[in-house]
């Protein structure tokens, strides 16, 4: 397995991260196999030999291009949403977070590449699936944890209910991906979150506040 040369002076760090940015710019917009050398150190600003100094080869580069992208967000979508909402704005302003994330630019360019790129390098794959349970998949589990204790959600297996309902959110994600044409992020929340609850909400999901619900997105929309 080739390995990344190592230096141990500051400046080093500081010129792989110039490296690795330019090389993920050209990875995005021409994939692996398309991405050439020369372009990826027009981008980085610095010669082929100095590409050559940090990463004998390409494979090496998009490898560790691809686990920058992935580590670059330390917090995901939740962090910043109170725990003390009722179920239904509290669900309403979970699912506007999650489908607003899923849907940025960033995180479609990462799912379009390492799905482009999953036959080659599987690895990335299961990275990016690990990254998705720490950073959605978990902490989602934990609010639900806490409706289903209050007695506002009805649900056997929390972690199963948080992937149903990130699929939801992100439905129309590999349209994006694909089609590269973004959908109205506002209603697959408000969707997500209606069909959420009338599944897991019981007898008062029923009759649930759409207008409060709508009002919740559109301010989830605006943080």
């Amino acid at each position: 397995m080739v390995k990344l040369k190592k230096r141990r002076n500051a400046a080093f760090g500081r010129k792989i991260d110039q490296v690795l940015d330019g090389a993920w710019r050209i990875f995005l917009r021409d994939g692996y196999a398309g991405a050439g050398v020369d372009d990826i150190a027009r981008a980085a600003g610095v010669s082929k030999a100095t590409l050559y100094a940090y990463f004998p080869d390409k494979q090496l580069m998009f490898q560790q291009a691809v686990k920058m992208a992935l580590d670059r967000p330390d917090v995901g979508p939740l962090a910043s949403i109170e725990h003390d909402f009722p179920v239904e704005p509290g669900l309403t302003r979970i699912t506007a977070a999650i489908t607003e994330w899923l849907h940025s630019d960033p995180e479609v360019q990462l799912v379009r590449l390492t799905i482009g790129e999953a036959n080659r390098f599987p690895a990335l794959i299961r990275a990016y699936h690990e990254r998705t349970e720490k950073l959605l998949v978990r902490p989602l589990a934990d609010r639900l944890e806490i409706y289903v204790g209050r007695g506002e959600l009805d649900i056997g297996d929390t972690a199963l209910a948080a992937r149903q309902l990130i699929r939801l959110c992100g439905l129309t994600i590999h349209d994006q991906v694909a089609a590269r044409t973004a959908g109205d992020d506002r209603t697959a929340a408000l969707r997500s979150a209606e069909m959420f609850l009338r599944a897991f909400g019981g007898p008062a999901a029923r009759n649930l506040d759409r207008q409060e619900m709508k009002r919740c997105v559109d301010v989830a929309s605006m943080r």
